[in-house]
């Protein structure tokens, strides 16, 4: 039943959405107290088909090149907003992280120290156990110091460091949402 309804919308729908559903299924199935075998030939037979019809290299978003963080961090200015986001480009590049996990960053998870900087990482797509992980950048001494950067948007947002209510580094300069007008 799982095969056919794979041959129905396999023409609609990306080889990884079609997975994503077929463990869903299984996912809902075994919720249920029910089996569903997806290495049963009548779906492992559609998806392996789909694969080599289609090919199954997924689409990587194409790296950021020092010249375009570059070009990036030219545009921005001396505002708030404008500090918070050269930070956000430049501890996230220096530091190699994913997009969730530097939106997920509070101000008490990065710690300013003599070296650079100490990240401690809550949780990440490759942990799923939730151990986390600690990460250190240090300073370059250029203008395109992150751990500069940093303080700089730390220094202006008002914002003390290893502060526990602090919001995300990501959302503490959006419009409104700065220390002052915070609500509790």
């Amino acid at each position: 039943m799982v095969g056919l309804y794979l041959a129905d919308i396999a023409d609609r729908l990306s080889l990884a959405t079609l997975t994503r559903r077929v463990s869903s299924l299984a996912a809902r199935h075994r919720q249920a107290g029910l089996g569903l075998d997806v290495r049963h030939p009548a779906v492992a037979d559609v998806l392996a088909g789909l694969r080599r019809e289609r090919g199954s290299a997924q689409r990587h978003a194409e790296a950021l090149t020092v010249p375009r963080l570059k070009q990036a961090l030219a545009t921005l200015g001396d505002g708030l907003a404008d500090r918070r986001d050269r930070a956000l480009l430049l501890v996230g590049t220096a530091a190699a992280l994913r997009r969730s996990e530097l939106v997920a960053l509070d101000v008490a998870d990065i710690a300013v120290l003599p070296e650079g900087l100490r990240i401690s990482i809550r949780r990440s797509k490759t942990d799923a156990e939730g151990r986390g992980a600690v990460l250190a950048v240090g300073r370059t001494g250029t203008a395109t110091c992150p751990v500069a950067a940093y303080a700089a948007w730390l220094a202006a947002s008002g914002i003390a460091e290893g502060q526990r209510s602090a919001p995300s580094i990501a959302m503490a300069a959006s419009a409104g949402v700065c220390p002052a007008t915070r609500s509790p």
